[in-house]
């Protein structure tokens, strides 16, 4: 929706981890209102006079009022990372360092664990995949290699 503010009213803060959130109590145009709720990031509160593009949302405490954040509505504007190979390795390598680690594994040698684990991920990603052995030789069945 896209309205303009006839008024804006603060009605109170609260804290959340790190940050003071501050509620507003929004009146439109067309008469109607709701709560918006500040503070998550640098931006200033919308004035009175302003056409602002909004959803709402009514979760059985009264309407609320949401902006769209960067990446637009839904999602917090949050964009998925791109990761590289070598990123993705390191991850794994930590999670089974991790692992290691609550296995009971001696914690001497968790660094030593974590390097060889993160060289083995990065060399099964630099390896160029290679094709399957044939185990069935179509052409002639007396030489296929199963063992049966």
């Amino acid at each position: 929706m896209k309205n303009t503010i006839k008024s804006i009213t603060q009605s109170g803060t609260n804290a959340w981890k790190d940050k003071t959130l501050v509620k507003w109590f929004v009146m439109f145009e067309d008469n109607s209102n709701g709560t918006l709720t500040t503070g998550f990031d640098e931006t200033e509160p919308p004035k009175v006079g302003d056409e602002i593009e909004y959803e709402t949302e009514d979760k059985g405490f009264g309407v609320e009022i949401k902006l769209p954040r960067k990446g637009g509505f839904g999602g917090g504007g949050f964009k998925a990372k791109s990761w590289s190979p070598a990123q993705v390795a390191q991850q794994d390598a930590v999670k089974l360092t991790q692992s290691y680690i609550q296995s009971g594994g001696d914690l001497k040698f968790w660094k030593a664990f974590f390097v060889e684990c993160k060289e083995f991920m990065i060399a099964q990603i630099e390896e160029k995949p290679t094709q399957p052995e044939t185990l069935i030789d179509t052409t002639d069945p007396a030489k296929d290699k199963l063992p049966f």
